[in-house]
């Protein structure tokens, strides 16, 4: 992206941290979408201790009224096909599949797979 790109993505962004005992263990963002009217869930990370305690839920949560507060109207994702843990949490927190498909890394032979939720 150009340096006004990432610029304009960060204008329009928050992220939200997890903590426990003064440790992160938890980290979402949320972003302007690619689509008029869309947010973005972006760098989810649970640490692995944490996981099936609700920690990605109260993220997905926070994200989730981030965007509609901001006015958004749809909030999508993108998950490594295969990833069927974060997918489950994800579909739990109202998300779906659009269809959509996207190589992870132009070097990389993973694929990615769009989900969407409205708001």
């Amino acid at each position: 992206m150009t340096d006004e790109q990432w610029r304009k993505r960060v204008s329009r962004s928050a992220t939200f941290v997890a903590t426990a005992g003064g440790a992160a263990v938890g980290l979402a963002a949320g972003i302007d979408g690619e689509e008029a009217g869309s947010a973005e869930l972006v760098s989810m990370w649970v640490d692995s201790s944490r996981r099936r305690e609700g920690v990605g839920t109260r993220l997905i949560t926070a994200v989730a009224d981030w965007a509609a507060a901001s006015g958004f109207k749809i909030l999508a994702l993108w998950v490594v096909e295969g990833n069927q843990a974060a997918e489950e949490a994800y579909v739990r927190s109202g998300f779906s599949r659009t269809g959509r498909r996207q190589a992870v890394r132009f070097e990389e032979p993973d694929i990615e797979l769009e989900m969407a939720r409205a708001l």
